[in-house]
């Protein structure tokens, strides 16, 4: 069932327990009523102990992060322990053998992305077994990406980082047409009952403004973190297979122009130049045509006046491409996703997995500065 906000300050260390029957039925009473007026936030198993956080007006949240481990954990009994906002939760869950890590969102919400082999389990939410251990540290992500125009959409994505391999897994991600609104009311949750005999210890918890600037909800005296997906995520091998076949398949099958295969890109050149040739060190002076590869939806266009880009600080794709051309080319660059932004949430018109073609019309190069 959902169980609306049960708020409760506990230490850092959240000790799991369960009420009597009749302590249960009163609660379980109460919340009933609160569903009515409450909004719905959270999925969770009965009993389930929650920290919120104080949250001034005036900040908006893109990232809550949380470093987590369970101890413990025996029973049959169901457990949950998460990362919580009024979008829905990210969270371990394990029952028995039975392990997994959920990601719920708010019904109606479209899955655009997933990490390999993470199921749809049910409406609004998404399921990857996981046999997490026990005493093991654990990170849990929530990002949130609005777009930069008055549209009413938003990306809004779940992560795990895993110890062992030292890289993120993407659990999912889903597009919300008609909202527009930054993580609220963060939380962190247990849930579970006596014969657990398990704790959930929250040894960090941060947020992450959209200025970028990062708070610990926690304490202050340790560094902010450093999230990076280059290079660094679990399903990257797989994925990048996946979307090699399917842009092959879109070319064999007529539904793309030729394309040459160039150090894990794939381009066409539109137009030869005869100018000077393109190297990393250079800053490019470009028109910008950028959309998806899968169904042609534009996100980017540069074409009333010309756009000037560090290429060393451009994404892996134009790296390798544009040093194709030489200045007066016209290139289509199709960037698979491990060369493009990978499984990041940056922005809600294109999603994480996203195989990007650009078409950049090269007008001239200018030597970087830093």
């Amino acid at each position: 069932m959902f169980i609306p906000r049960l708020i409760r300050q506990t230490s850092l260390v959240l000790t799991i327990v369960a009420t009597n029957p009749m302590k249960s039925f009163t609660l379980a009473t109460l919340c009933l009523l609160t569903f009515l007026t409450t909004e719905l936030v959270a999925q969770s198993q009965p009993n389930p102990s929650v920290t919120e956080y104080p949250q001034p007006d005036s900040v908006e949240i893109s990232h809550l992060l949380a470093k987590v481990s369970v101890g413990g954990f025996q029973s049959r009994k169901p457990l949950e322990v998460g990362l919580r906002s009024t979008l829905g939760t990210l969270s371990l869950k394990g029952s028995g053998q039975q392990k997994n890590v959920s990601f719920s969102f708010p019904v109606g919400a479209q899955v655009v992305a997933k990490g390999i082999n993470v199921q749809e389990s049910g409406r609004g939410e998404l399921s990857w077994n996981f046999a997490w251990k026990p005493n093991t540290t654990y990170q849990l992500m929530l990002i949130v990406a609005l777009s930069d125009t008055t549209d009413k959409k938003m990306l809004y994505s779940g992560y795990l980082f895993l110890p062992d391999e030292n890289k993120w897994k993407l659990i999912g991600s889903c597009l919300l047409n008609g909202q527009r609104t930054t993580l609220k009311k963060p939380a962190t949750f247990a849930s579970g009952n006596d014969e657990t005999d398990s704790v959930a210890r929250f040894t960090e918890v941060w947020l992450r403004r959209t200025n970028r600037s990062w708070k610990n909800l926690l304490s202050t005296a340790m560094p902010a973190p450093v999230i990076t997906f280059k290079d660094a995520y679990v399903d990257s091998d797989e994925q990048y297979k996946r979307e090699t076949k399917q842009i092959e398949n879109a070319v064999a099958e007529s539904k793309s122009e030729k394309l040459t295969y160039k150090d894990g890109i794939y381009y066409a050149i539109m137009r030869e130049g005869t100018g000077k040739q393109v190297s990393l060190t250079d800053s490019i002076v470009v028109f910008l045509n950028g959309y998806l590869f899968h169904n042609k939806a534009l996100f980017m266009q540069q074409l009333d006046k010309p756009a000037t880009y560090p290429l060393s600080k451009l994404i892996k794709g134009f790296q390798l491409g544009l040093p194709l051309c030489r200045v007066g080319s016209k290139i289509k660059l199709v960037i698979p996703s491990l060369y493009a932004y990978n499984i990041a949430t940056n922005s809600s018109w294109f999603y994480p997995n996203s195989t990007l073609v650009f078409e950049v019309d090269l007008l001239d190069v200018k030597p970087a500065t830093n």
